[in-house]
Order: structure tokens, then C-alpha cells, then sequence
């Protein structure tokens, strides 16, 4: 479970389409994760990050992007815009099995606390 806190920032990379570098690129983060003092969960192709010196997350995310702009979008937002329910917003896509291997609704069901109501409701 994730937990909602405005702390946490989501990592993701969208691969453009099947290209060899993609392996590349997700080690880089992995091995940059790995020895930095950063907090995090992976979740296939995104990472919760829990606590980090943003200022550092940032520069490699800017330099991640430039070196692998031709085969994958390179995202990081802070959690607390996914999950704010002050400022409910509205998200529309397919890209389940299509860009990445795992179920959309039910990650975003996870984030949002309310995973075990979809399953019911399914």
C-alpha cells in the first residue's frame, strides 16, 4: 500500500516503443537508487520515492531525460497531486498492456486507499 503523504514523489518512465536501450535506462535509476540515500518502492517501471535531497532527484531526472529522450518519457511528480482531493482533477488514458505492463486503475485504486471497493465493484 502507498501511503498519501506530500512527501512522496512517483518516478515513471513511459518507453516510447520496444527499444534495447529501455533495460539500460531502468538499471541506471535501480543502480542511482541504490546508492543514494533515497527511500523508495519500485513498482515495474515507476518508484515511490519516500525521502531524498530533491534538489539531486531533480538533476538526475533532467539528465535521465536528456540522455533517454528518444525511447522513453521520463516523469516525476509529487504524490499529493495524484491523491489531493481539495483539487479533484481528472485523468483519461489507455495505456494498460499498451506502454506498460501493469493495471492503471488498479494502481491508481491502491494510491487513492480504495483498491479492495474496486475489486468488490468489479
Amino acid at each position: 500500500m502507498i501511503a498519501n503523504s506530500s512527501k512522496e514523489l512517483i518516478l515513471s518512465v513511459i518507453p516510447h516503443q520496444s527499444h534495447s536501450q529501455i533495460k539500460s535506462l531502468l538499471k541506471e535509476i535501480d543502480t542511482w537508487l541504490e546508492g543514494s540515500d533515497v527511500r523508495y518502492k519500485k513498482q515495474k517501471r515507476s518508484w515511490v520515492i519516500n525521502a531524498c535531497d530533491r534538489e539531486n532527484l531533480l538533476t538526475k531526472v533532467l539528465a535521465w531525460r536528456h540522455n533517454f529522450e528518444h525511447i522513453a518519457d521520463i516523469n516525476i511528480c509529487n504524490s499529493s497531486f495524484l491523491t489531493n482531493q481539495e483539487s479533484p482533477a481528472l485523468f483519461v488514458f489507455d495505456l494498460d498492456s499498451t506502454l506498460i505492463q501493469m493495471e492503471v486503475i488498479d494502481e491508481l485504486g491502491r494510491l487513492a486507499g480504495v483498491y479492495a471497493q474496486m475489486k468488490v465493484a468489479a
